[in-house]
């Protein structure tokens, strides 16, 4: 089977949410990660969910 390249919408995500933890846990799912980025608030610092 082709390998196909995709981007992943994750929301709702817990405020303490990092790159590397959203990375490790879509990999345990099972797929290849190119990138993780979480989207983090501009005063806070923390995930935007």
């Amino acid at each position: 089977m082709e390998d196909q390249l995709a981007k992943l919408f994750v929301g709702n995500l817990p405020h303490s949410t990092t790159d590397a933890s959203l990375n490790e846990f879509v990999t345990q799912a099972g797929f290849q990660v190119a990138s993780a980025i979480v989207i983090r608030d501009k005063v806070t610092g923390g995930s935007r969910g």
